[in-house]
Formats: C-alpha cells, sequence, structure tokens
C-alpha cells in the first residue's frame, strides 16, 4: 500500500520540465484571453505588455530552477581527497612485457620532476596500444625522449599471441 509521502508525490509531481510547461501554458492563455477583451486600438500595446511579461515570467522561472539546482548540489556530500599516490602495480606482468625500465631510469635521472612509476607504466601501455610521441607527450606531460624511448621500445615488441 502507497504510504502519504508517496502518495502526495504521485498527485503533485514537481518537475522541472513540468512547471515549465505549466508556466508556459499558463502565459499563453493569460495572453489569448487578454487580446480577445482589448480594443482593437489597444492591441498592439496588450501584445507588447504580455511578451514583456512573459518573458520576465520565463526569466524568473529559469532563475528559480537554477537556483534550485544549485542548493541541490550544495547539500551533496564533499568527495573523499585522492590518494597521492595509488596503491600497488596498475598493470599486469603481461602488459609491462618488455618495458624499457633501464633506458627510462637512466632519463629519469636527470630530470628535475620526474613522472612518477604509474604515469610511466600508463604511458607505456598506451604506446604499446598505437599511440604516438607528440599523443604522450600531451596525454601524459612527458619530456620528449621519455616519449620517444617508450614509443621505440613499444614499436620493437614483438606481440604476444
Amino acid at each position: 500500500m502507497l504510504q502519504v509521502p508517496q502518495l502526495r508525490r504521485l498527485l503533485r509531481p514537481r518537475t522541472a520540465e513540468g512547471t515549465a510547461v505549466l508556466t508556459v501554458l499558463t502565459v499563453l492563455a493569460v495572453a489569448m484571453i487578454a487580446m480577445a477583451f482589448a480594443p482593437v486600438d489597444d492591441r498592439p500595446l496588450v501584445g507588447g505588455l504580455l511578451i514583456g511579461a512573459a518573458a520576465l515570467a520565463i526569466a524568473a522561472l529559469l532563475l528559480a530552477l537554477r537556483l534550485r539546482r544549485a542548493a541541490a548540489h550544495a547539500s551533496w556530500p564533499p568527495l573523499p581527497p585522492a590518494a597521492a599516490e595509488p596503491p600497488g602495480p596498475w598493470f599486469t606482468a603481461d602488459s609491462l612485457a618488455d618495458y624499457p625500465a633501464e633506458e627510462l631510469a637512466a632519463l629519469v635521472a636527470t630530470l628535475d620532476e620526474p613522472p612518477s612509476p604509474h604515469q610511466l607504466e600508463a604511458a607505456w601501455v598506451s604506446a604499446t596500444h598505437g599511440r604516438d610521441v607528440v599523443w604522450l607527450e600531451h596525454h601524459f606531460g612527458l619530456p620528449g625522449p621519455i616519449a620517444r624511448t617508450l614509443v621505440a621500445a613499444a614499436r620493437r615488441r614483438i606481440p604476444a599471441g
């Protein structure tokens, strides 16, 4: 059996789309009645006033909907803080086969701000899936020599299977 709050919600749904449709229909009905009863000489003035009133009503409705949506988002719980480094390896031994660890270690040692091991592994897997040097530089923020090393090693890699 339906509880009282559920029954009220079914009888009076409050959706943004329903509110907008009812507002538009009400404004149109008032406009038609006003135009029908207005003297012929005053109809352009009445029409202009009705257009202004309709624009004002729509603007007020949109503002109310935006405020309601903002209030709903404000009540959401905050996201948990992201971990500095995810625990454990991201990829399996198969996906990291032929990974050029020694070559990369020599290149990474020369950098002031080296990329993380997880970032290098993700770039390696992307390189083995056909991504080029420019793509790796752009998406992972890798220096050119590291991206070129990864792509060259990926191209030398013998596909499994």
